[in-house]
């Protein structure tokens, strides 16, 4: 029997050939390892993106008066679902009617001071920019 390994041999002068896909090998390896920094740097934006779209108040700083019109919209309408026939509101609804009213008016509190807060740093801008000038 004979007790020879299998192993292959390197050979100690390498082609041009054997060359060439070595290097060619190493140059895809730096190029997956660049793509793949690369996507978990956009992976990173791309959660920070939506937290902050996720966020009330970035939408309350984008569109400060969407935000506090719409907000008076969702609750005429929420105070119509209960008042259109006419009736009191029912037992079994009243906490929830309490709820979303409170919901309500703490939204519309919070998008009418991030509205004024906005508007004192237009003042505060203009102001500092008329004493420059």
């Amino acid at each position: 029997m004979n007790d020879q390994k299998t192993t292959p041999k390197k050979k100690k002068n390498a082609g041009p050939g054997e060359d060439d896909v070595r290097q060619r090998r190493e140059a895809l390896k730096r190029e997956l390892e660049e793509l793949q920094g690369q996507i978990e740097e956009s992976v990173g934006q791309l959660k920070g993106d939506a937290k902050t779209r996720l966020d009330i108040s970035y939408w309350i700083d984008k569109y400060p008066l969407g935000v506090a019109g719409l907000s008076v919209v969702a609750g005429f309408l929420l105070g119509m679902k209960w008042h259109s026939d006419g009736h009191d509101i029912p037992a079994s609804a009243r906490k929830d009617h309490y709820l979303l009213s409170e919901l309500k008016r703490a939204v519309t509190r919070k998008a009418i001071q991030r509205v004024i807060d906005l508007l004192d740093e237009k003042v505060d801008q203009l102001q500092k920019k008329d004493h420059t000038e």
